[in-house]
């Protein structure tokens, strides 16, 4: 149990470097068309929905991140995506965490995610999960309803 929990942040960890290190566009949703929202069950219940959404791409992997006053959502998946995936730990992640948090997170242990467009301009889709806290493997949430919309 130490060593999945240790994988599990060693992933958030090396996430967090990777948005630091790339390319950001944020944007004010309202503005811009972007959003991220989502109905969150489970150790949270909420419904979630972006004030801003940003995103970056780097290594042949998109990362959009949503975040609201006090919690983010971020997605990442490979940059050439189209149609429907299979979520999980690694490759194709959704986490869900505190906003100010840098290792502790919901994060996907199974899910769909379907891109419905994804091409120079935009990048969208829908989405749900069943997460795992990276430090308590007792708690959990499913994410429904999700949907976003990223442009580029």
């Amino acid at each position: 149990m130490f060593r999945k929990v240790f994988y599990i942040k060693v992933i958030i960890i090396f996430s967090i470097i990777l948005l630091v290190s790339c390319k950001n566009n944020s944007t004010n949703p309202l503005l811009s068309g972007n959003n991220l929202t989502a109905t969150i069950t489970g150790s949270e219940n909420s419904s979630f929905s972006s004030l801003s959404v940003s995103g970056n791409t780097s290594n042949g992997m998109i990362t959009v991140i949503g975040a609201s006053i006090d919690k983010k959502l971020t997605l990442t998946f490979s940059q050439s995506a189209t149609g429907t995936l299979t979520m999980g730990a690694t490759g194709n992640i959704g986490t869900y965490s505190a906003i100010t948090s840098l290792t502790d997170a919901y994060i996907s242990s199974s899910g769909t995610l379907i891109i419905t467009q994804n091409d120079t301009k935009v990048v969208a889709g829908t989405f749900s999960f069943s997460g795992i806290f990276s430090t308590d493997l007792t708690k959990n949430i499913t994410v429904t309803n999700g949907s976003f919309t990223w442009n580029k």
